[in-house]
């Protein structure tokens, strides 16, 4: 797998592929957001599924993560903060807004074909990922890891009261039913909201709980989980 650092738009980013950029984008070009606290190279391993199966994965500092990290980031997000929750969100939204600009670049640089591109992320990655799907309507499919739909302020640009943004993308949601950290109900909850939007192509919605898994999952849950996310690209990317 090559690693290559790039800058598309104002993001840090790694281009991974096994080929060449261009060879591995006619196949489907991947953004993938990392969770809480760790940077663009902490996903190797989702990284490396993906790129064996031929895709272009694009590896993203979140904003205030990696390369741009705050200055005061241990200060700011620490959990026991009264405002904790607000500034997570605002590094959320602000990571989902540049999405359309990093799209843009993708395509100014020919590493992006239309109708052939996903997004992914992990946790924090996956809040971004749902809130990414509000932004920008180019992404034929998403695969969300222990991520949450609904957020914990009643802001209005919660994804989860916009069920109506979301078909035609084909939408995969993995979550851990012991998972304490972001618990599973509110992914369960916005895919029975979501089902109805997906009458004519009920293929492209699909839930996924793991019964044993907390926030981490273990080797055989995360094999399982890459396994997923990889044939749900290799089936709505094709």
């Amino acid at each position: 797998m090559h690693l290559e650092p790039i800058r598309l738009a104002d993001a840090p980013c790694l281009l991974c592929y096994t080929s060449s950029p261009q060879e591995a984008a006619r196949r489907g070009t991947i953004l993938y957001y990392h969770g809480l606290s760790a940077n663009k190279e902490a996903n190797s391993n989702e990284y490396d599924v993906l790129t064996r199966a031929g895709f272009l994965v694009v590896g993203v500092d979140n904003a205030g993560h990696g390369e741009r990290r705050l200055e005061d980031f241990d200060e700011r997000l620490r959990d026991d903060r009264p405002d904790f929750e607000s500034n997570f969100l605002n590094l959320v939204r602000e990571t989902a807004l540049e999405t359309p600009t990093i799209i843009n670049a993708l395509f100014t640089q020919n590493i992006a074909v239309e109708g052939r591109l996903g997004i992914a992320g992990w946790s924090m990655g996956g809040y971004v990922t749902y809130r990414a799907l509000l932004e920008e309507r180019r992404f034929s499919a998403a695969a969300v890891i222990v991520g949450s739909p609904e957020w914990l302020l009643p802001w209005d640009d919660s994804p989860h009261k916009h069920p109506q943004a979301f078909f035609p993308t084909a939408l995969l949601s993995q979550v851990g039913a012991r998972d304490d950290v972001v618990p599973a109900q509110a992914a369960r909850d916005f895919h029975d909201v979501l089902t109805p939007h997906y009458t004519s192509k009920p293929e492209r919605l699909k839930l996924v709980t793991y019964p044993n898994m907390q926030h981490d999952p273990n080797a055989e849950e995360a094999h399982a989980i890459q396994t997923e996310m990889v044939a749900w690209f290799e089936r709505f990317l094709g």
